[in-house]
């Protein structure tokens, strides 16, 4: 709680204008400097105003220092920072495991809370379940709950590894797997590590969507696999610590796809997350009940900007303005809750936007920041609907975070949408008749 409102009482936490501000420095000072070389008094109604652009510049590059300063700080770690997590020490372990009816060997990493135990191995001990033998499991007395984590389209099981650490430290277990194209078959041997998401025609894009929806599903279908294969490996110790019949599913970019799919396939995820992913298939014609929490960037709703010809860029923001439509009548549900989180690309919803190649965002919104406004509505989440407990996040509005736009009961943006221009066929192609 602490923390949360050290991020609601941060008054500078989205300031991009440290450019401008640079600028007016440089001019006012420049002028100022140039009145001076010249043996000329500063003074007169020229010179203050000189002085009010330097102000005005200084203001805003001070406003500025936190998002800076941030940036130094990624910049200097090399990837997710490190930051305080909750109460509870955090271990993480990789485990390979025979998954499905073909028992693929598949990889699996889980953060849990707990912490490792010295201890020697005896030969039985040498199993893939093995290296659970040697953690703790702490959290609390109550039951602990388990949540899947499905990454984007080829991604991994690492992809948010520092936002599922957080949850782990707030008693939650957290089961990363990769991407359902990216399973080793055999030694030397892997499947295709990407769906080509190709909307280049319109004949093109009703295969892309077909194939996207059967993949959301397969892919769905091998995390509650993996989930079963971790319940094997399990502890004797650890079973009645864990509640497996109520289980959460979160996903970014492609794998909020497979999240929002997982409740169709196994009844045991009762509560979703949906990370700047979409929906296909019967996700999107709201067949699913379950509670859901759907965060999303900064939304490129622009009619106008629409080209007219059949093509990629028309036929891509299509499936934008298809994504709207769906959350628009999705969000109407009473446990459904959406938000912008405006200053933000798509990577800021992994730990993708730490990479170096990201280096010109941290200069307009602060990842760091993105990271901990997300976490903590996961958190609120995951609590209300796992763990029972009461959150007041989920229900305000406007929300205490000022980058944070609420959607539900947000009739500006529902006008927005209303907007977006959809044909009959085009809303066939999306499921959303």
């Amino acid at each position: 709680m602490d923390r949360l409102m050290d991020l609601v009482q941060d008054p500078f936490p989205f300031r991009g204008g440290w450019a401008l501000g640079v600028l007016l420095c440089v001019l006012g000072a420049g002028f100022l400097l140039w009145r001076w070389s010249k043996r000329r008094t500063v003074r007169g109604p020229i010179d203050l105003a000189a002085v009010v652009v330097l102000v005005i510049g200084a203001s805003l590059v001070v406003g500025s220092l936190p998002l800076l300063t941030d940036a130094v700080v990624v910049w200097a770690a090399k990837g997710p920072p490190a930051r305080p997590l909750g109460p509870f020490p955090v271990a993480s372990v990789e485990l390979i495991l025979p998954v499905g009816r073909e028992n693929v060997r598949v990889p699996v990493r889980i953060w849990l809370p707990g912490s490792t135990v010295q201890r020697d191995r005896g030969a039985s001990d040498q199993s893939p379940c093995g290296a659970l033998q040697d953690l703790a499991l702490q959290g609390g007395r109550g039951r602990l709950s388990v949540i899947v984590y499905f990454p984007g389209n080829g991604g991994g099981r690492r992809d948010s590894e520092s936002t599922a650490a957080f949850l782990a430290s707030r008693g939650y277990v957290v089961i990363g797997v990769d991407d359902v194209d990216r399973d080793p078959l055999t030694a030397g041997r892997v499947k295709p590590t990407v769906l080509d998401l190709d909307y280049a025609t319109w004949d093109v894009s009703l295969k892309t969507v077909a194939l996207a929806e059967d993949k959301a599903r397969r892919e769905a279908r091998r995390g509650m696999d993996e989930l079963d294969a971790v319940a094997s490996c399990l502890p004797s110790s650890w079973r009645a610590r864990l509640d497996l019949d109520h289980v959460g599913a979160w996903g970014f970019s492609f794998g909020g796809a497979s999240a929002s799919e997982s409740p169709l396939v196994d009844r045991r995820v009762t509560a979703v997350v949906n990370e700047e992913g979409t929906v296909y298939g019967d996700p999107a014609r709201g067949v699913s009940p379950t509670p859901h929490l759907v965060l999303l960037e900064n939304e490129p709703m622009r009619p106008s900007t629409l080209p007219s010809a059949d093509g990629f860029a028309r036929n891509y923001l299509l499936t934008e303005y298809a994504d709207r439509h769906v959350w628009r009548k999705l969000v109407q549900r009473p446990d459904h809750y959406l938000y912008i989180i405006h200053g933000t690309i798509h990577e800021n919803f992994s730990d993708l936007s730490f990479q170096r190649r990201f280096w010109s965002q941290w200069l307009i919104s602060s990842s760091i920041r993105v990271r901990a406004v997300r976490e903590h509505y996961l958190v609120a989440f995951f609590d209300r609907y796992l763990q029972s407990r009461s959150t007041a996040l989920l229900d305000a509005q406007p929300s205490p975070f000022e980058e944070v736009e609420v959607l539900k009961n947000n009739r500006n943006w529902a006008a927005r949408v209303d907007q977006l221009p959809l044909t009959d066929a085009e809303r066939r192609l999306f499921r959303l008749d």
